[in-house]
């Protein structure tokens, strides 16, 4: 960071995480940034603790599959289902 009036400039850490969505069509970011550069394993540490609690969900799967004519009582198959979750 640069120096500020009556501040000393300091090191900033930044860590950016990038994570696509299965479908390919949404992506989820993360930023974090902190002067205390020598801790940046941490930072990464906490960052993948992060990555590893997102999901994604299609918010209206039900109302996909009536649009397309799929049934809601189980005829279809598992990828059929994920198809329509995700795209």
């Amino acid at each position: 960071m640069p120096a500020l009036e009556g501040l000393p400039s300091q090191d900033l850490y930044q860590c950016n995480l990038y994570i696509p969505a299965p479908s390919g069509t949404q992506l989820g970011v993360f930023t974090l940034s902190g002067t205390a550069v020598g801790s940046r394993k941490h930072y990464r540490d906490m960052m993948e603790g992060f990555a590893a609690t997102v999901s994604f969900q299609d918010p209206l799967p039900e109302i996909e599959r009536a649009a397309r004519g799929d049934t809601a009582d189980g005829a279809g198959s598992a990828a059929d289902d994920i198809v329509a979750d995700f795209g």
